[in-house]
């Protein structure tokens, strides 16, 4: 084989492996594009079912805020009515023991009264008995 030959070879390997090069740049590209865009719709798959995944949890949030603010609600009036229900036995109480201490000091009242009384008799008929003894 002579340089002519050799250099059409050559050429034709060049044009072959060019060929084939170009072949392979297309198919890389094409894969490229569609490794990116099969990424990107991973991409927004994963973004979607994060954002129902927040607006799940928000939901959920929601939710048991205002199971708690009912539960403390509930909980204000179950207090709210059972301080009303103390303060009314508690006043009850206290009417029945001021009455209580009432009574005891007119009993003790009553009781002084009726000895000062008999105290008074006694000590006019003492005084009665003094004068006729006195006089007589």
């Amino acid at each position: 084989m002579g340089f002519a030959d050799n250099m059409k070879a050559f050429t034709e390997e060049v044009r072959r492996t060019t060929r084939d090069r170009a072949s392979a740049l297309a198919d890389t590209n094409k894969k490229t594009a569609q490794l990116l865009s099969d990424a990107r719709a991973m991409l927004q798959k994963v973004s979607q079912e994060n954002r129902q995944r927040a607006q799940d949890m928000h939901a959920r949030l929601d939710d048991c805020r205002q199971q708690r603010q009912q539960q403390v609600q509930e909980m204000r009036q179950d207090f709210a009515q059972q301080l009303e229900e103390m303060r009314k036995d508690l006043h009850q109480v206290l009417d029945e023991t001021r009455q209580h201490r009432h009574e005891a000091v007119n009993q003790v009242l009553g009781t002084a009264r009726t000895a000062r009384e008999h105290l008074a008799n006694d000590l006019q008929e003492a005084g009665r008995l003094w004068r006729e003894h006195q006089m007589g």
